[in-house]
């Protein structure tokens, strides 16, 4: 019975400390997560499909890092397109900061040059939202994003 015991302790220990990759993805800046914005990292695909959104590409002083979106399912896709040792970005932020209280929204790729991750958000369609695309250059303080195009009703 002790040996049982002592077994079962072991396993829920083992558990619990060994902390999930997802569990401490959704910290990896000083702004995530607080009470305006959203963050995650997104899971590693392909890329995005061929129809069905938009993309952009952010300038040479952010990475040059690709952001599509896919209104359908409100996903984002994120290319990191530069051997610069930063997570490739985006930037999903409400144009009207009153509608909802997380009104801001990070997806970040830190999979390497050439890969794609893809993030799941659910944002409210009726407001004006600004799509942004660059690079996390620390934890405190830089993100940049260059602003790609705004769109609502989506």
């Amino acid at each position: 019975m002790r040996a049982a015991v002592l077994s079962l302790i072991a396993a829920v220990v083992a558990v619990f400390a060994v902390q999930s990759p997802s569990w401490a993805d959704e910290d990896y800046h000083q702004s995530c997560p607080n009470d305006w914005v959203t963050c995650q990292t997104g899971v590693q695909v392909a890329g995005p499909p061929s129809s069905g959104g938009d993309c952009g590409t952010s300038g040479a002083d952010t990475g040059h890092t690709v952001v599509c979106v896919v209104y359908d399912g409100d996903y984002v896709y994120v290319k990191d397109g530069s051997a610069d040792g930063m997570a490739a970005m985006a930037r999903i932020a409400y144009e009207n900061v009153d509608v909802d209280s997380k009104n801001i929204r990070f997806c970040r790729n830190n999979y390497g040059n050439g890969s794609w991750a893809r993030c799941n958000f659910d944002w409210n369609e009726g407001v004006t939202k600004s799509v942004g695309g660059g690079v996390k250059q620390r934890y405190a303080g830089f993100i940049l994003t260059d602003r790609l195009w705004t769109f609502s009703g989506n």
